[in-house]
């Protein structure tokens, strides 16, 4: 209840298209996604992506992230084809503008191999998978 109140209010003194408005519906999503009210998450997962998109561009971190929900939501619905699609694209866009070796990218990477798995796609689940790193170089302090 508080995290629409927050939207509402964002959305009137802010306006839809600034960062803490679209960060308050990412955060009503995700509330509505654990809760398992999908039609509801993906509404406002779908509506944040498009922001993102818009204000921020289709390779910042925060976009790919956007798309990154909004497939989980995908695939929490048993809705794999569509699930593979958006995720192939989030692999895409986060080995260009992260790296192969971020932590993101590796674990968009595992997450379109098990969709690719879903789906019976036994070759593209191994070639996804070849993309992951298994030493990943050290963090430095």
């Amino acid at each position: 209840k508080l995290f629409v109140e927050v939207l509402e209010q964002r959305r009137r003194v802010l306006g839809i298209e600034h960062p803490h408005t679209i960060i308050a519906a990412g955060n009503l999503a995700s509330t509505y996604h654990s809760q398992g009210r999908w039609s509801e998450s993906e509404k406002l997962f779908v509506e944040v992506l498009e922001q993102r998109r818009r204000v921020l561009g289709i390779e910042h971190p925060h976009t790919i992230e956007a798309a990154s929900n909004l497939a989980a939501t995908y695939g929490a619905q048993g809705r794999w084809e569509e699930d593979a699609v958006l995720l192939a694209s989030v692999v895409q866009a986060g080995l260009k503008a992260l790296g192969q070796h971020h932590p993101h990218a590796q674990a968009y990477i595992r997450d379109l191999a098990f969709v690719y798995g879903n789906l019976g796609r036994k070759k593209e689940a191994q070639e996804t998978r070849a993309l992951l790193i298994s030493n990943p170089p050290a963090q430095s302090t």
